[in-house]
């Protein structure tokens, strides 16, 4: 809570200008980070809405799966009916089905799912349990001498880390082409108010200064105005004084008129 004392009045605008501007970088900052920790709990509590492949099954959902792929197969077997089943070939095709509603899930081998979560990542999931398959094989005649070869191939491919540098290659350079529609809406950094932090700092700094040179100015406009008044009140004392001493002596002449009158009228009285 921010509380502004009443007692005491800001005689100067310039204090008023950095107290506003800081209650207006305040009131944003705790605006946005209100904002971004309200969205940032929002995500976390958002939960797929399908979370088991019976479940499709139950409702009668679309379900998509790779083209030529065995899934399909295995959907059928856990009850799946063959027209809510729909094949598409590349992840661009899973990604315009799921956008548009046509299908609610897809089902797919891991490395595919996680291709596609590296690439689209925003709004899907990976749900539901792993069911087990036979996976990948290679028909060959029977004692072929191919049969060694790649099995020794596919072990040093399985067994080094060979697949681990395919995963990061595929994997990471998806993942680093879809970080910027990612980062956009994602947390909030410094960067985010660089130009409100840089304005506060100007006008904080400047502020100062400002009054400085203000009051400066002001001491140099009043200092010719003193020093008038002082000469105008040494005139006026000057003028004081002449007219004190020009009172004494008229004052002096008054009374050697009288005393000179005075004599005067005590000789005639004599005479007489």
């Amino acid at each position: 809570m921010i509380v502004i004392s009443t007692e005491e009045k800001l005689e100067c605008f310039l204090p008023r200008i950095v107290l506003r501007v800081w209650m207006v970088v305040l009131l944003v900052l705790a605006a946005s980070y209100t904002a971004s920790f309200a969205s940032m709990l929002t995500v976390h509590k958002l939960s797929p809405t399908v979370n088991d492949v019976q479940e499709l099954q139950k409702n009668g959902e679309y379900v998509g799966f790779h083209q030529g792929s065995y899934i399909e197969g295995l959907l059928v077997e856990i009850g799946f009916d063959t027209s809510k089943l729909k094949s598409y070939a590349t992840l661009e095709d899973f990604y315009s089905a799921l956008s548009n509603g046509s299908i609610v899930a897809v089902v797919l081998d891991i490395p595919y799912i996680k291709l596609f979560l590296a690439k689209y990542n925003k709004g899907y999931a990976m749900v539901g349990p792993i069911y087990k398959s036979a996976g990948f094989a290679f028909a060959l005649p029977k004692n072929s001498p191919l049969c060694v070869e790649m099995s020794r191939a596919i072990l040093n491919i399985t067994g080094g880390d060979t697949i681990i540098q395919l995963e990061k290659k595929w994997i990471d350079q998806n993942s680093h082409e879809n970080d910027g529609t990612l980062d956009g809406s994602g947390a909030i950094t410094f960067e985010s108010f660089g130009g409100l932090f840089l304005l506060t700092g100007v006008v904080t700094t400047c502020s100062p200064f400002v009054a400085m040179l203000m009051n400066r100015y002001k001491e140099d406009q009043q200092d010719p105005g003193n020093k008038g008044d002082d000469q105008n009140e040494f005139g006026h004392e000057q003028v004081k004084k002449r007219r004190h001493v020009k009172n004494k002596e008229m004052k002096t002449e008054n009374e050697l008129r009288e005393i000179n009158n005075t004599v005067s009228a005590s000789q005639f009285e004599q005479k007489w």
